[in-house]
């Protein structure tokens, strides 16, 4: 048996894994990709879906892909020019290029399925690009450690359920919502989100702590948590890592508080994510000044140094105190609600 299935990190070749064509068969089955299909990836192979589950799911199904950097403009002149029936990518993505003026002059009539990952999408956006980009919608859910697999929103279901991840896992592959003795909840009630499928990871490379902590009884811990609602349909709430979704981009807050921590005038900092209408979350700063507050320009130029662009804070508070429990850890639940009540 191949033990080491899947590597990401690892230079050099690797044999394709067997449970990577799995998911990537499962793909090209429930989205219809034939051989004459064409798949539009924009989003950079190292991610997950765009690689196990767009690329080699054309690949599988004989068909060919369109690989170029993403644009708004790329995404529709793409589309047209190439006459591609397929195509992935964040809800951002979806959101920038409805936004063209010039939208009405390309031909997307070739487009069959309009697939978005990474996040959500909210009723609102879901009914603004459905207006402009024919075809079915299907939102996916799913992690890098479980192939990606997981769960599907069809094109039928946006219209009571958009925002939610969808009700049943994708082929071979089971969803649970659990509390923290592993039981079922009910509806209405928050609990983590756990799969079971073909395609689940071996284990972290070399971390067996962080293996245990994520498989447990054969089920993969997504630190995701959800409500699922009277129809069975997930709704993430909040992620326990306290990880920023922006434009289908993981953001650990943990790296950039570091940094923030470096500037000689920050005494403390608390990063959460905030709703932002295009890229579902953007980041915000919460900090305490050692004495005259830095302006943000500031700081922000300071991040540069350290961050990649799409991590720096794009909102910066100051306060007099973080809140934090006895043990230190910061509360950002009630950062979270105390955003949330000032954009209300």
């Amino acid at each position: 048996p191949l033990h080491l299935r899947y590597h990401r990190q690892a230079q050099g070749r690797r044999p394709v894994p067997r449970a990577v064509y799995a998911v990537a068969s499962m793909f090209a089955y429930e989205m219809e990709i034939r051989p004459e299909s064409r798949m539009l990836i924009l989003m950079p192979l190292t991610h997950s879906a765009p690689l196990n589950l767009c690329l080699l799911g054309a690949t599988y199904a004989g068909a060919a892909s369109v690989l170029v950097d993403f644009t708004p403009q790329n995404l529709v002149q793409l589309a047209a020019q190439e006459k591609t029936t397929h195509f992935f990518g964040a809800p951002v993505a979806f959101l920038l290029a409805a936004q063209l003026p010039n939208l009405a002059g390309y031909d997307l009539s070739s487009m069959k399925y309009w697939i978005y990952g990474g996040a959500p999408m909210s009723r609102e956006a879901v009914l603004k690009v459905r207006q402009v980009f024919p075809g079915q919608f299907v939102g996916v859910y799913g992690l890098t450690e479980a192939g990606p697999n997981g769960v599907a929103l069809y094109s039928h279901e946006h219209d009571d359920k958009a925002g939610s991840l969808g009700r049943y896992g994708t082929v071979n592959s089971v969803l649970r919502v659990v509390d923290e003795q592993g039981r079922d909840v009910g509806p209405g009630e928050a609990g983590e989100i756990i799969i079971k499928c073909a395609s689940l990871m071996d284990g972290y490379y070399k971390n067996p702590e962080a293996t245990a902590e994520t498989l447990k009884d054969g089920w993969l811990y997504t630190g995701d948590v959800a409500q699922v609602d009277e129809d069975g349909y997930l709704w993430i709430l909040d992620r326990k890592k306290d990880m920023i979704i922006s434009g289908g981009v993981n953001i650990y807050p943990k790296e950039i508080e570091d940094v923030l921590t470096r500037h000689p005038g920050i005494a403390d900092a608390a990063v959460i994510g905030v709703p932002h209408p295009e890229w579902g979350e953007t980041v915000k700063a919460v900090l305490v000044a050692k004495g005259e507050p830095p302006a943000p320009e500031e700081l922000q130029a300071f991040c540069s140094q350290y961050l990649a662009k799409f991590k720096i804070p794009k909102i910066i508070e100051y306060v007099e105190m973080i809140p934090r429990n006895a043990s230190g850890k910061i509360l950002k639940h009630i950062l979270r609600e105390q955003a949330k009540q000032k954009a209300n």
